[in-house]
């Protein structure tokens, strides 16, 4: 759930949406030079969808400033968090972005965990038919929530409850 003082951040994102779901957003801080900017830092929204992660920086007067990382491209996602804050750092196909961002009213550990298990399937994705197909899909999605697991994202509760939906069990 997006908090209502997030609503305000995300104020003119429609335009780069096309139309996507928003699962979850965090505000924070990035370097102007990794998302093209001539701008030393920017304030701006990170949006999560179900196929993508877009940075977004709504314009004072005119235009904004957008970067997209399908989730199928990024390597990984990381948080180093502080007592203050954390940074959030993405890794997808050499364009890297690292995100400062607060505690106010936002959770920056559940937002990773948001990003990791969508991009483990977890999240939106409808499920596989029932086809010959499904074994390998189904088999390929545990062992990316088995690794989600080992990295302390998903308790084993979470793993066991999704394992479940997966094999229909």
């Amino acid at each position: 759930m997006i908090p209502n003082k997030m609503d305000r951040r995300l104020k003119g994102a429609e335009r780069v949406l096309g139309g996507e779901d928003v699962l979850d957003a965090i505000s924070g801080t990035v370097d102007g030079k990794s998302v093209g900017s001539k701008d030393k830092k920017l304030s701006g929204v990170l949006i999560l969808t179900p196929t993508r992660l877009i940075f977004y920086q709504h314009g004072l007067v005119f235009g904004h400033v957008t970067e997209d990382y399908l989730l199928s491209r990024i390597s990984t996602i990381n948080l180093d968090s502080g007592l203050m804050g954390g940074t959030i750092k993405v890794v997808a196909s050499g364009n890297d972005l690292i995100m400062k961002c607060g505690l106010t009213d936002q959770n920056p550990v559940e937002f990773v965990k948001n990003v990791k298990m969508q991009m483990a399937g977890g999240g939106q994705k409808p499920e596989p038919k029932n086809n010959g197909d499904q074994v390998v899909d189904v088999a390929d999605q545990i062992q990316k929530l088995a690794a989600l697991k080992e990295q302390g994202i998903l308790t084993e509760e979470e793993f066991d409850a999704k394992k479940k939906q997966l094999l229909g069990v």
